[in-house]
């Protein structure tokens, strides 16, 4: 109850609590309407997926500043692979909001004349372009990991010049589990964006997801995004 609390003491938090709700409802509508379940049940979910979307719209409301100006707060990091994904990263970030804004305030008819479908297409576009520059930093987390940890020396001397058997690939396994255990944060990252990456693309139409895979793909990394706010050891950093 003391984690709810704090979290919804937080923008962050509740953006994150009210996406996880989001996305859940959608899986759910999706579920039960294969089943052709109770359509005034699915008819509820539909409204509270729809009410949680515009709830975070509106919650997000001018954060395309803040997203921007923390990209430059990231322009002189010394590690240069961390420097371009995580300047570009919001860079992206903040132009998927802006065009987000456009599209709420749009639908609230507050602005006119607006082709909110051009503008959610927009808005998507960069919502990919940021997950992929989180994924390509998350990689780069990874790989160096794994060379400090010598996994990928292990990898190249024992697994590879040696006949396959399961004994030595069941330890290999062992070994790169060990690791991702040891650094929570760059796996929490890692599978919120993995999932986060095809969301965009089915709303961008290039690849075809039911809304049940959209729904729990959202959930999965809504809770990943709920757990780094609560443990400090699983959020990565600089983020």
């Amino acid at each position: 109850m003391d984690q709810l609390v704090r979290l919804n003491g937080q923008t962050g938090g509740r953006d994150k609590i009210a996406r996880t709700v989001q996305y859940a409802s959608k899986f759910l509508w999706n579920q039960l309407q294969n089943k052709q379940s109770n359509n005034l049940l699915i008819e509820k979910l539909q409204i509270l997926e729809s009410t949680c979307s515009s709830f975070r719209k509106l919650l997000r409301f001018g954060r395309c500043a803040d997203s921007l100006h923390s990209a430059l707060a990231h322009l002189n990091y010394p590690d240069l692979v961390i420097r371009i994904t995580l300047t570009l990263g919001k860079i992206s970030n903040s132009l998927f909001l802006f065009a987000d804004h456009v599209v709420w305030l749009s639908r609230t008819g507050l602005l006119k004349n607006v082709d909110s479908t051009k503008w959610v297409q927009i808005s998507n576009k960069y919502w990919l372009l940021n997950v992929v520059m989180n994924l390509v930093r998350d990689f780069y987390e990874i790989k160096n990991i794994l060379s400090n940890e010598k996994v990928i020396a292990y990898f190249k001397t024992e697994f590879l010049r040696k006949p396959l058997n399961i004994q030595l690939y069941l330890i290999t396994i062992k070994k790169i589990i060990d690791v991702i255990q040891m650094r929570q944060d760059v796996f929490i990252d890692t599978l919120k964006n993995f999932c986060d990456f095809w969301i965009p693309l089915a709303g961008l139409q290039k690849v075809k997801l039911r809304p049940s895979a959209v729904g729990l793909l959202g959930t999965i990394s809504s809770i990943a995004a709920l757990i780094a706010l609560l443990k400090p050891i699983a959020k990565l950093t600089p983020a």
